[in-house]
């Protein structure tokens, strides 16, 4: 069984759900009635122990991380089409 610890959650332009999920070092998006659509980010993205998250005006993801402090900031894009959801996230500079 995997846990889910969670510290924050935060709800985009599109009303998808973004969660911090710490314990598994990933963040989870869930459409709007809860159901697991991707992880947007994950361990392998280079991310460690996600602590908060927020959307912010320009609709970029501020992430910051429980184990090294940093405060990260990702662009991304979502389109979900018949045969699946296209996710495309991107550091900015």
């Amino acid at each position: 069984m995997t846990w889910l610890i969670y510290f924050e959650i935060a709800v985009d332009q599109y009303n998808n759900i973004l969660i911090a999920d710490s314990a598994n070092s990933r963040v989870h998006l869930l459409d709007n009635k809860g159901q697991l659509i991707d992880y947007v980010l994950t361990w392998e993205d280079g991310i460690s122990e996600p602590q908060a998250l927020c959307i912010n005006q320009q609709g970029h993801l501020v992430l910051t991380e429980a184990t090294t402090g940093r405060m990260l900031l990702y662009c991304y894009t979502i389109a979900i089409f018949n045969t699946g959801t296209q996710i495309s996230i991107y550091i900015k500079g």
